[in-house]
């Protein structure tokens, strides 16, 4: 892959595939230390302290959410497979307007 010229330096320059990952992964970890660094250098200005602190308690309590949300997500799915799956056997499609709608109980018989 050959990448526009750019005068002296970009002369001619001919990158492979993987020079251009490695310069992605250097841009990629050298953003987060430089948003690392300003996280630090703000806490200097006292106005910005309890918003810092903020953003550090967020930061920590985002695995737990995350699994508790992934949780809710994943029995959501399980229960609406369940009443999806209770009309199939009953030959209903998901658009017919019948009174047969399966209820919950119903569809924890089988």
């Amino acid at each position: 892959m050959i990448l526009r010229r750019d005068g002296i330096i970009g002369d001619k320059a001919n990158y492979t595939t993987k020079d251009l990952v490695l310069m992605h992964n250097l841009n990629l970890y050298s953003s987060f230390f430089i948003f690392f660094r300003a996280y630090f250098i703000l806490r200097v200005i006292a106005p910005l302290r309890p918003y810092l602190r903020m953003i550090k308690e967020v930061v920590k309590d985002l695995p737990a959410f995350t699994v508790l949300l992934l949780t809710i997500n994943f029995l959501f799915s399980i229960i609406i497979y369940m009443i999806y799956e209770q009309r199939r056997k009953l030959n209903m499609t998901s658009g017919e307007k019948k009174n047969k709608f399966p209820s919950y109980p119903e569809v924890l018989k089988d």
